[in-house]
């Protein structure tokens, strides 16, 4: 549980002597002990974890032992951001993540890291209405150092006027706060659908055709071609997470990646001979896409028929 008035203080002596309170989370010269690793994790995470374990986690590249760490800096130690990452990953190996998984996840974290969230104006601002602040006074800095096309400053076109108005809205909601109706469009947005053909590009970095990178959805495991429940669902649950995640596209998109094509409905590659116009490997799956198609545009009609058959079984 934090103190909340001892962190209030320890602002205010920052105030005072002029040495701001900073957390240090990801600046890697700030290093904790190994040997107070698992207090630490059992602080944050309320995982047990022995000193051996954490070792052997460091050996399978969830995270780095760094030197540097203690009193006299001779000691192994880990960033302040690792306890939790400890955590984390030790619940995940319980639901079922593999070590290839795990070691991706870290991978592009400390990537995040080092190249976003402690660099220069992109330095991690854990605030969102704070860090819409920082763009907006940057972009007046930016405009105020132009010239447009045909020579006049930046700082006399329409959109400097913007950036200033926008400056204000954000001051004043800083001083007076975000009216209910502002949340979402500040605090965030909600993301519908997955955008499959890039998110596979993305994760082509991290991967190659022949080992492809993991992707994760509730309900699955996605490696390559593969799709891997991963737990037991029923068959409805199955069909409804499948067209949540539009698991359909992500293995067009696939195939797209590996310069194939495949059956529309069974996803079974097509013969590298077969007519550019062919979707099917056969009829069947012609027919059964049909079906479905049906069924997904007139779901009143399936039903009405589907209770006209239960009806004639006397049921």
């Amino acid at each position: 549980m934090i103190d909340i008035e001892k962190v209030d203080k320890l602002f205010e002596v920052g105030k005072t002597t002029g040495m701001p309170l900073q957390f240090s989370i990801f600046d890697k010269r700030v290093l904790l002990p190994v040997s107070q690793l698992p207090g630490a994790v059992m602080g944050e995470t309320g995982e047990a974890i022995s000193e051996e374990e954490i070792r052997a986690q460091a050996e399978e590249k969830w995270f780095l032992l760094l030197k540097g760490a203690g009193v006299d800096s001779a000691e192994e130690g880990v960033p302040l951001y690792v306890p939790s990452r400890i955590g984390l990953f030790t619940n995940l190996r319980r639901d079922g993540y593999g070590a290839d998984e795990l070691r991706l996840i870290a991978e592009i974290e400390e990537w995040t890291i080092e190249n976003i969230l402690t660099v220069e104006d992109l330095a991690y601002i854990d605030d969102d209405l704070t860090l819409l602040l920082v763009f907006a006074k940057s972009r007046i800095d930016a405009l105020e150092h132009v010239v447009d096309g045909s020579g006049r400053p930046g700082s006399t076109t329409a959109e400097y006027g913007e950036a200033l108005r926008q400056l204000e809205f954000l001051q004043r909601l800083q001083a007076q706060g975000i009216p209910d109706r502002l949340v979402v469009r500040i605090e965030g947005v909600k993301v519908e659908g997955i955008l499959w053909d890039q998110t596979l590009q993305d994760a082509m970095a991290y991967g190659s055709m022949s080992d492809p990178a993991p992707i994760r959805v509730p309900g699955f495991l996605l490696k390559g071609n593969q799709v891997i429940p991963t737990r037991t669902l029923r068959p409805a649950e199955y069909g409804n997470l499948w067209r949540e995640f539009d698991l359909d596209e992500y293995l067009e998109c696939w195939s797209t990646v590996r310069g194939e094509r495949q059956c529309l409905n069974c996803h079974r590659a097509l013969p590298g001979e077969a007519d550019d116009r062919k979707r099917f490997c056969g009829e069947k799956c012609r027919n059964a896409a049909k079906q479905r198609r049906f069924r997904e545009r007139n779901p009143d009609s399936v039903e009405r028929a589907q209770r006209r058959y239960w009806g004639s079984l006397g049921c």
